[in-house]
């Protein structure tokens, strides 16, 4: 009777299962889905919009199943519209702070690197001092390796934005404002 196996399962290309009767851990390799955001503005006064764009790469000969793009604004700034995926509109789905695009069931295998563009628009709101505040919003990626799982490790990054009240953007100073009495 053997006392050790080691079974590898390939679910696609580059994405091995290995089970070891040597220990309890199972150890799965996925391949390098990436995200990126970036915004058309580094900077904007209160009540002014910010289009955001984030960027999902995935790996030649990659399948990505059941991939979900959120992103979570921060406090001082509120979805505004215009969601798009590849510039095509869409409905994501809101709430609260969040947005969710709608599921993305299979992508890939790709010959080479995919690219998947999304974009939506925010309005600034509010901001605290000192201006200009930095408002740091988050995005995520989750995907599984197969139609029903496993889900693969998520990805993240974050993208800042300074915010700042409007009056400062005309050349009044903060301390011209502090110093308005009403």
């Amino acid at each position: 009777i053997p006392d050790s196996a080691e079974l590898i399962y390939n679910t696609n290309a580059q994405n091995p299962l290995t089970y070891s009767a040597n220990s309890n851990t199972v150890i799965l390799t996925t391949p390098s889905l990436s995200i990126t955001k970036s915004a058309t503005k580094l900077s904007v006064p209160i009540g002014k919009s910010i289009s955001y764009i984030i960027t999902l790469k995935i790996p030649p000969k990659v399948v990505a199943y059941n991939v979900i793009i959120g992103d979570t604004l921060p406090a001082g700034q509120n979805y505004w519209g215009n969601a798009k995926r590849n510039f095509k509109s869409v409905k994501p789905i809101v709430s609260g702070n969040t947005v969710i695009f709608p599921l993305e069931t299979v992508l890939g295998p790709f010959e080479n690197e995919h690219i998947v563009v999304y974009s939506f628009t925010a309005i600034a709101e509010s901001a605290n001092e000192p201006f200009p505040e930095l408002q740091t919003n988050n995005v995520y990626a989750t995907w599984d390796v197969n139609p029903d799982g496993p889900e693969a490790p998520p990805i993240s990054t974050s993208f800042g934005v300074y915010v700042y009240p409007e009056e400062i953007s005309r050349g009044i100073t903060l301390q011209d404002i502090k110093e308005q009495t009403y």
